[in-house]
């Protein structure tokens, strides 16, 4: 008998957003994160990411192409994700706007508050961020900077194209390398990033 997840239907919609957005992108695989996405799949990881640059970067030695890397590394990354932006995005897939709206109850309103050495703080509402140990916070952050990633990709059409396929970035969950054989093209992508 399979164990069904209170989650379950929520993380199905939110599946189809990727389904949708692969769409969009032709060249991203259908069901999971985009390749350069290592973060929350099972079986990748950051050694994966160091061999594939390792492998850029032996390439560009070894037909002596110029090579340029950024590393980011996104400072409180949960805490970023803009709650309305998130929405936003959200309502631009074929995620069902119930479950949306579902996930937009859970944070609507939330409020935290501050034990210290005299007593409780008042609560203070939370206007940004995914919330810390959710279910769904790590596949939401990821689908807000893999959108925030694609979009600089297709506004600057920058990278590196391997076997035909453009490739601007390596990422693990918020810690990110972009390269480009150009550091104008490098710093015209950064530009498009922020």
């Amino acid at each position: 008998m399979r164990k069904l997840s209170a989650n379950q239907p929520v993380e199905s919609q939110l599946q189809s957003f990727y389904q949708h957005h692969c769409q969009l992108y032709d060249t991203r695989p259908l069901y999971v994160l985009p390749s350069s996405q290592a973060a929350y799949q099972e079986g990748r990881g950051t050694i994966e990411q160091v061999i594939a640059l390792e492998q850029i970067i032996e390439t560009s030695l070894e037909f002596n192409n110029p090579v340029h890397i950024a590393f980011i590394d996104f400072t409180k990354a949960f805490d970023s994700v803009k709650l309305e932006k998130l929405w936003t995005i959200l309502e631009t897939t074929s995620v069902d706007r119930g479950y949306i709206n579902i996930l937009r109850r859970t944070y609507d309103n939330s409020t935290a508050q501050i034990r210290t050495d005299f007593g409780i703080t008042r609560p203070v509402k939370i206007l940004k961020g995914v919330k810390h140990g959710g279910v769904l916070s790590a596949l939401l952050f990821c689908i807000v900077i893999t959108t925030v990633i694609w979009k600089a990709e297709s506004d600057c059409m920058s990278g590196f194209t391997i076997g035909g396929q453009l490739i601007s970035n390596l990422a693990y969950a918020d810690d990110i390398s972009l390269r480009n054989s150009s550091q104008r093209e490098l710093q015209k992508l950064l530009d498009c990033l922020v």
